[in-house]
């Protein structure tokens, strides 16, 4: 089974406003709510491609109480586990008129007990069969010694761990994980390298079997302790490119929950599965959602590389 977690989840609002000008008043048009955060996302899309899934995340207040509703009303197979925390959870407001202005909060930070309790949490549900997904930033302050008991607890029990974060967390938690997934943008920031294969390599001393990295229109690169391989679609798409890491971190999921002991055997599928993935979500207009149809007419076409 599959387990996404989301630490700071997000009620994502979208506003129609067209010709909106600083310092006047607007007519909102049009309005929708959804859940948001890159958890919620991976658990979403793992739905489409068939997959039943368990999402958690900590929820709290009244837009935590529209989170859970919302996922609720949109999703089927998956089974929500939330842990309530004493402070509101935050919105992301996307303000459209022609282009998307997009506000994000960044969320409250929580008592340790709100920690320890998702740590309980999952120490209890995750078996060694499990995929354990920990997707997103930290909400507020936090840092990554707050996450850390959790990946620990998650690694005792068994399961396999995918770790699709940014900044400092990227690196300190690296050795509790068995995949990451940056953009190369956050693998250079965290790693301070020159080179994608170099902070690539530089992670994977620290501990992971896959450094996955995804490049955008240029396609994604997997690595491993012996090898390096890369894909891409080998089309442009236009559209919405924001769900697209999240859709690629639901295929790298269901790749492992397949797997067997022996993931090196299984990279080339993998990473083809992934850029497919990612590729179908650009072209769906808000995260979490991919255009199965699409996504199979760019699987029957994409030929990985083996780089070295």
């Amino acid at each position: 089974m599959i387990w996404t977690f989301t630490p700071n989840p997000a009620l994502d609002i979208t506003w129609q406003a067209p010709d909106q000008t600083r310092g006047q008043v607007h007519r909102i048009t049009e309005y929708s709510q959804r859940p948001g955060g890159k958890g919620l996302n991976v658990s979403r899309v793992l739905e489409q491609l068939g997959v039943p899934n368990h999402a958690t995340g900590f929820l709290g207040g009244t837009t935590g109480q529209a989170i859970a509703s919302l996922m609720e009303e949109m999703t089927t197979q998956v089974t929500t586990h939330w842990v309530d925390v004493p402070v509101q959870t935050r919105r992301s407001i996307a303000m459209i008129d022609g282009e998307a202005t997009v506000y994000n909060e960044s969320g409250f930070s929580l008592p340790p007990h709100s920690w320890e309790e998702m740590r309980e949490l999952l120490k209890a549900s995750l078996s060694a069969s499990d995929v354990l997904v920990v997707s997103g930033s930290l909400p507020g302050d936090t840092s990554f010694e707050s996450l850390e008991p959790i990946l620990e607890s998650a690694r005792e029990r068994g399961c396999r761990i995918i770790l699709d974060t940014s900044g400092p967390s990227l690196v300190q938690c690296a050795r509790w994980a068995d995949v990451l997934k940056p953009n190369h943008h956050e693998l250079l920031d965290a790693t301070g390298a020159s080179s994608i294969e170099e902070g690539a390599r530089t992670l994977l001393e620290l501990g992971p079997t896959w450094v996955c990295v995804s490049r955008g229109e240029e396609g994604m690169d997997l690595f491993s302790a012996h090898s390096h391989w890369h894909a891409e679609a080998g089309v442009v798409l236009e559209g919405n490119p924001t769900g697209a890491g999240d859709a690629c971190v639901a295929s790298l999921a269901r790749s492992l929950a397949q797997a067997g002991d022996d993931l090196e055997s299984i990279v080339s599928t993998a990473i083809a599965e992934a850029v497919a993935t990612s590729a179908a979500a650009v072209t769906m207009p808000v995260a979490g959602e991919v255009d199965l149809p699409l996504r199979e007419e760019l699987l029957a076409r994409i030929t990985p590389i083996r780089l070295s």
